[in-house]
């Protein structure tokens, strides 16, 4: 397939050169020059295990490219995957202005094309922004409406840095929340050769699931905490109560 992956920081960079590597072409969008000059050279912007070579040999066999030209990759693919950051405000709200951003030259870019496009969020967001927040902007700018010229999903991401491609290859699950089963299958036919059920739902359930995950993970190093402390002022090996915890 022909995919398209707007901010090429962590997951982005991660995701193109994974997703070149499962044989997809791959076309990197960012509006930091650093980043592209760095791709176009073969080398990652982002630190991270087995990174660097898989990046020099995806763009030395010509699977991994890079350019600032929206509407040309719009015109070269068939999915778009929007990774752009999503920082917190200084009152505790997301800064939505770089996915808003993408979302208007995508639908902008979309305007002159035929084909049926699938737009993936990637992008840690609260509830309801994809539909609430991108939908509009993408069907305002594109002239077309959810379903009719484009799809829309949002796939929460659960890589960790370090192992990050490990993560990617070995999944506990794959979870893509769509708009229909006409997105759902284009974005399973990326993912389903991945260990771990592909689970398909809806974009709000998608979209808290990331929520509920980073919560728990958060509530679990708590409570291996809280054992590993009471374990010590017992003179117990808390490695030993947890692995048997977690079995």
């Amino acid at each position: 397939m022909n995919i398209a992956i707007f901010g090429l920081g962590y997951v982005g960079a991660v995701s193109a050169a994974c997703l070149a590597r499962d044989g997809h072409a791959v076309l990197g969008v960012d509006v930091d020059p650093n980043k592209l000059e760095l791709i176009r050279s073969g080398r990652s912007p982002i630190v991270e295990e087995g990174i660097q070579e898989l990046t020099a040999q995806m763009v030395h066999e010509g699977r991994l490219q890079v350019t600032d030209d929206v509407e040309a990759a719009i015109a070269a693919s068939a999915l778009s995957f929007v990774c752009v950051g999503t920082p917190s405000r200084p009152n505790g709200s997301q800064d939505l202005r770089a996915i808003e951003h993408v979302a208007e030259q995508i639908g902008a870019a979309l305007r002159g094309q035929e084909h049926y496009h699938v737009v993936v969020i990637r992008s840690t967001v609260r509830p309801g922004t994809v539909l609430e927040r991108v939908q509009p902007v993408l069907e305002e700018q594109s002239g077309k409406r959810l379903g009719d010229g484009f799809g829309l999903a949002f796939q929460p991401e659960f890589l960790r840095e370090g192992t990050s491609i490990r993560d990617y290859d070995n999944p506990p699950f794959t979870v893509v929340g769509a708009d229909s089963e006409r997105t759902l299958a284009v974005v399973r036919a990326l993912f389903e050769h991945l260990p771990g059920e592909f689970l398909g739902t809806d974009i709000g359930t998608a979209e808290m699931l990331k929520y509920a995950c980073n919560a728990f993970h958060a509530l679990k190093i708590v409570f291996a905490n809280e054992i590993g402390r009471l374990s010590q002022s017992l003179n117990v090996d808390s490695r030993e109560v947890m692995r048997l915890v977690t079995r």
